[in-house]
């Protein structure tokens, strides 16, 4: 009797034996399946953030061009508007002296003449 029952106990435990193997096996199924899905989803990720990178880079250069290329306007704009300020400026000078001289010439007219064309042109130039 004591043969059947380590028979029955080594039938018993080799049955729990198998069926743990089999539940570690199937565990195991899962975790390898889980490990694919996980590295497939690292290489799209990989993919995607390679994309991305060339991406940025494109970008990057073509941000540093425009940056350059508004700096470059932003000098011409600054030059042109001095330049201009200057021939403004230059112009109400120049405005100026053909005024004072006009006058002076009209005055000196005037009072060699003797008549009051000169007060007439200076009335011209103020209402101008």
């Amino acid at each position: 009797m004591c043969d059947k029952l380590r028979a029955d106990a080594l039938k018993t435990n080799n049955d729990k034996i198998i069926s743990y193997i089999q539940e570690l096996k199937r565990q195991r199924d899962e975790v390898i399946h889980t490990i694919r899905k996980q590295e497939e989803e690292k290489a799209l990720l990989n993919t995607e953030m390679e994309r991305l990178a060339y991406k940025i880079n494109i970008i990057s250069k073509s941000l540093a061009q425009r940056i350059v290329a508004r700096d470059r306007y932003n000098e011409a704009i600054a030059e042109a508007e001095d330049y201009y300020n200057k021939l403004v400026e230059s112009s109400g000078v120049l405005l100026n002296a053909v005024q004072k001289d006009f006058n002076e010439l009209f005055e000196s007219m005037d009072k060699k003449v003797g008549t009051d064309l000169a007060k007439s042109v200076q009335y011209f130039w103020l209402v101008i």
